[in-house]
């Protein structure tokens, strides 16, 4: 003989944070028994995203300042971290390499130096430290013979001043920031 479930009593305790994990270990049922009463709409469950927030509240992720640090060595000491862009627009050079760029801004500039015949690369990243102490990656975007060239945005330009300031400072380079209507023909062939 089947148990009758009050889905009621359980609604009522998965509303005050319990886990449909939780309620499947307090009423000894199985996963599938919860998944039917969803759709029969016996429990009305959370999104994931509220299910992934209330997770991280019930058990956070924590880690002390020291494992912080010495996992942040560890990246850095096999060359993790640095640039984070999702996006990859590839660029074929006149040459016929294909380099890859992370923005409309960066192809625009690409392209400007390619109609220049301009030869240009993309560098390394610079090591800069903060004001907190903390050391940083920098990529700018180009390198030109001993020059370097960052495209960015209104926004960006201004939450990076300081970083921007820092980079030049430490690393003692030329590092010219150009914003959209500063990326022309005729500008950059004044600069190169």
């Amino acid at each position: 003989m089947k148990t009758k479930i009050n889905w009621s009593v359980i609604q009522t305790e998965y509303d005050k944070d319990m886990s449909q994990r939780d309620i499947i270990k307090k009423y000894k049922m199985s996963s599938k028994t919860i998944t039917m009463a969803v759709r029969r709409g016996d429990l009305i469950s959370r999104s994931k995203s509220d299910a992934s927030k209330l997770g991280c509240i019930k058990h956070p992720r924590t880690h002390t300042i020291e494992s912080k640090a010495k996992l942040s060595k560890i990246a850095k000491a096999n060359g993790f971290g640095g640039h984070t862009s999702k996006h990859r627009l590839y660029f074929k050079k006149k040459d016929g390499s294909e380099v890859y760029l992370h923005s409309s801004y960066e192809i625009l500039l690409a392209s400007i130096f390619e109609e220049l015949n301009v030869i240009w690369d993309r560098p390394k990243p610079f090591i800069w430290i903060d004001d907190n102490g903390i050391d940083h990656r920098y990529y700018p975007d180009f390198k030109v013979g001993e020059k370097y060239f960052d495209t960015k945005n209104d926004y960006l330009a201004k939450i990076d001043a300081r970083k921007i300031e820092l980079v030049k400072e430490q690393n003692n380079i030329d590092l010219s920031i150009l914003l959209l209507p500063q990326i022309t023909k005729e500008h950059i062939a004044l600069l190169v």
